[in-house]
């Protein structure tokens, strides 16, 4: 695990912690859109989630390509760096743990024993791990998709005092994942795709907007809200590593 990163959760230097991202249908050109247009020094870490299918990808070469800033896939234990793109691999759920490192989890742990569950990424578990984790300094950006996913992960940022951006129907090759979470009544701002970036350095340069004590992400607070959320829980996975997977209901086995 790289503890090295001079950015913390609790920094107070800058207005956003983090900035997630989300995207499906359409999300190759929509991500690549944002990300061009956002400096080399953007001063928080981002976070993209994008359902990607089970093989390989050239998502991250495409996007670094595009982009000033650093692409890479994430991977399981790092600290997300200011100024770099962190990329959910295909077939893997991506989340933060209260520490700010980075979980990653095979979509099919998630999903195991669900025969109702998607067979995508959930954009809900990994909102809600940055609204416990960054409370009031995330920044969640949902882009085109199709489907739900993310209209609950956007109540948890919104909870936790966040802010939230969904891309405008005219823009979107799929308006459903803007839509869902636009009908949650928690998102701050619909913008067409090339408003967004200009948006998100504002808000990256505006400085704090609450006091430290609002900025604290705490164990404690990861354990309670878990219980406002009940599709999302850590557990240790097979070689003792803490995961993040969805908690099961009521009656099922352990």
């Amino acid at each position: 695990m790289n503890n090295s990163n001079p950015f913390s959760l609790d920094d107070s230097s800058i207005g956003i912690g983090i900035l997630g991202i989300v995207a499906s249908f359409g999300g190759l050109v929509a991500i690549s859109q944002v990300l061009v247009d956002l400096p080399a020094d953007f001063p928080a870490p981002i976070l993209v989630l994008q359902h990607l299918g089970r093989g390989q990808s050239n998502l991250v070469k495409i996007l670094g390509r595009k982009s000033a800033l650093q692409v890479h896939w994430a991977s399981h234990g790092d600290m997300p760096r200011p100024a770099t793109v962190s990329v959910a691999p295909p077939g893997y759920s991506l989340h933060i743990y209260p520490d700010g490192t980075i979980s990653l989890v095979p979509v099919d742990d998630v999903i195991k024993g669900d025969e109702t569950a998607s067979s995508w990424p959930s954009a809900d578990q990994f909102l809600a791990s940055l609204a416990f984790s960054y409370g009031p300094r995330v920044l969640a950006v949902i882009l085109t998709g199709m489907g739900r996913n993310g209209a609950a992960g956007v109540r948890e940022v919104k909870l936790q005092g966040g802010l939230v951006l969904a891309q405008d129907e005219a823009s979107s090759s799929a308006w459903g994942m803007p839509r869902a979470a636009i009908e949650t009544g928690c998102v701050d701002l619909i913008l067409p795709l090339h408003e967004i970036a200009p948006v998100l350095v504002d808000f990256a340069s505006r400085g704090p907007t609450r006091g430290p004590q609002e900025l604290q992400a705490s164990e404690e607070r990861y354990r309670k809200l878990l219980e406002a959320v009940p599709d999302v829980a850590p557990h240790r996975s097979a070689n003792g590593q803490k995961q993040t997977a969805p908690r099961r209901g009521a009656g099922e086995d352990s």
